[in-house]
C-alpha cells in the first residue's frame, strides 16, 4: 500500500465464506519445386494454384469471430461464467475528481465479481496497487479457488451504497460507503460445496484511492467496524 497516515486492520467480508503448442512442420521450397516439375520456379507452387488462396488465415479470421459471437454463459453449477462480457470502464475513472475516485470504487467492486466468477484476475491486479492488502487478498483467494480447488464462484456483483468520497493530498482520496453484497454459491471440484443466501449487507467500508499513471485504483479497502462483521457471523 502506498504511504499514509491513516491505517485500520483489514477484514475480509463475505470472502471468509470460501474453503478456499504448437507444432508444425513444412516442406522445403526448393525440394518441392525439384520434385514438381510443374510447380512455378517462383513461388513453388503449382501454376493452377490460386495466388489469392489463404486457408490458414481465412481460418484464424473465422475462429476469431466465433469467438465474439459466442454467448456468454453465466456461472452455474455445470462450470464457470464463459465469454463473460468484462465491466464497463467508466471514463470518469481517468479524471482526478471525487467522482472520478468514486466511479473507480463502483467499476472495483464489479471487477472483483468478474474475477470470482471467470478466474480472470487481471483487471483487479492491475486497478489495485501492489501493496493493497485486500486486493492481494482477493488475488490469492480467486486463483486459489481456481488452480487449487479447481472451484468457482456464483453471484451477482456487491453493490456499493451512499458513498461519500473526498480528496486528500495530491494523488489520493477517500471514500466511505455502505457495501450490500448479494447470495452467492461456491463450487469446488466441480461440486456445489455452499450457498450464502444471506450475505453481508450494510458493512460499513473505507476506501483509499491512488491516482497512478492517469486514472485511480484501489490502494486499500477494509471494515470501518469489525463488530459488524463479527455479529453477523456469530449469527450463523
Amino acid at each position: 500500500m502506498l504511504p499514509r497516515t491513516l491505517s485500520t486492520p483489514v477484514l475480509t467480508a463475505s470472502t471468509s465464506a470460501l474453503v478456499l503448442l504448437l507444432v508444425s512442420a513444412c516442406a522445403d521450397d526448393q525440394q518441392a519445386s525439384e520434385a514438381d516439375p510443374s510447380a512455378d520456379p517462383d513461388t513453388g507452387s503449382s501454376p493452377d494454384a490460386d495466388p489469392d488462396s489463404d486457408s490458414g488465415a481465412d481460418s484464424a479470421e473465422e475462429e476469431e469471430e466465433d469467438e465474439e459471437s459466442a454467448e456468454p454463459i453465466p456461472a452455474s453449477a455445470d462450470g464457470p461464467a464463459q465469454n463473460w462480457p468484462e465491466p464497463e470502464l467508466p471514463d470518469e475513472i481517468y479524471e482526478e475528481t471525487e467522482e472520478g475516485a468514486e466511479a473507480l470504487l463502483h467499476y472495483w467492486w464489479e471487477v472483483l465479481n468478474h474475477a470470482r466468477i471467470t478466474g480472470d484476475t487481471d483487471l483487479l491486479e492491475q486497478f489495485s496497487t501492489e501493496g493493497c492488502v485486500q486486493g492481494a487478498h482477493e488475488l490469492d483467494l480467486t486463483r486459489d479457488l481456481f488452480d487449487v480447488e479447481r472451484g468457482w464462484w456464483g453471484g451477482e456483483s456487491a453493490e456499493v451504497r451512499r458513498p461519500f468520497t473526498r480528496l486528500e493530498e495530491d494523488g489520493f482520496a477517500l471514500s466511505v460507503f455502505e457495501l450490500y453484497e448479494t447470495a452467492f454459491d461456491v463450487y469446488l471440484a466441480g461440486e456445489h460445496e455452499v450457498s450464502v443466501d444471506d450475505a453481508l449487507t450494510g458493512i460499513t467500508w473505507i476506501a483509499h484511492h491512488a491516482y497512478l499513471d492517469g486514472s485511480w485504483i484501489v490502494d486499500e479497502l477494509y471494515v470501518l467496524n469489525p463488530e459488524q462483521v463479527e455479529d453477523w457471523e456469530n449469527a450463523e
